[in-house]
């Protein structure tokens, strides 16, 4: 994100700038983490923060943090990339801020890290040791079924990235590498909001 880029003023208008916006979306995916929780016990799962790391790894679970910022950071030059090279993709950005807003700058803290969060335990950490990589990836794809033509492309990107955290997860062993990419990943997407239309990147 360019730091001299535009940016709509904060008027507190918009969906996102109540804090009714921020209540509901801890209480979801709050709720989603107690789902992990409660599946990872279900299914038997070890542990909902970390595994034996395996393929593409092993790696540290420190280069596995690391690894996971910078793909964090790659999605979003690569989503930003694709906005501006492809102007059907604006449709999707503008939907996003209808919905959404104009959150306000803890708002898009609380929300990437809630979202990561409560993602990150129910996919990764519960799911993909009972069920294993693809599904998933395809389960999380799915979840980001919406109405529209301009949210076709979404849940094959969500399922992309799905797999991605998992094979970061996978390899490192740790949960929080996936959750760091998520959180970096949807915290300048949720960022880009606040910007002109033009200027904006996508949340995962």
């Amino acid at each position: 994100m360019d730091s001299d880029s535009p940016r709509e003023p904060d008027d507190g208008g918009g969906r996102g700038s109540g804090p009714s916006f921020t209540v509901v979306l801890l209480v979801f995916y709050g709720l989603m983490a107690g789902l992990g929780v409660l599946l990872a016990w279900l299914l038997d799962v070890p542990s909902i923060w970390r595994m034996e790391p395996g393929p593409p790894g092993p790696i540290s679970p420190e280069f596995g943090l690391l690894l996971g910022i910078a793909l964090g950071l790659a999605v979003h030059a690569g989503s930003t990339f694709v906005r501006r090279r492809f102007g059907w993709t604006q449709k999707f950005y503008e939907q996003i801020r209808r919905m959404l807003g104009t959150p306000s700058t803890v708002q898009v803290v609380i929300a990437a890290s809630a979202s990561a969060i409560g993602e990150e335990i129910l996919f990764r950490g519960a799911l993909m040791p009972a069920i294993g990589l693809v599904p998933q990836a395809i389960l999380f794809g799915l979840l980001h079924l919406s109405p529209g033509r301009e949210f076709r492309f979404w849940p094959f990107y969500a399922a992309a990235m799905g797999l991605a955290f998992g094979l970061l997860y996978q390899a490192s062993g740790t949960i929080m590498a996936p959750i760091l990419a998520h959180f970096t990943v949807n915290y300048f997407g949720l960022a880009s909001l606040r910007e002109k239309p033009e200027r904006t990147s996508p949340p995962s």
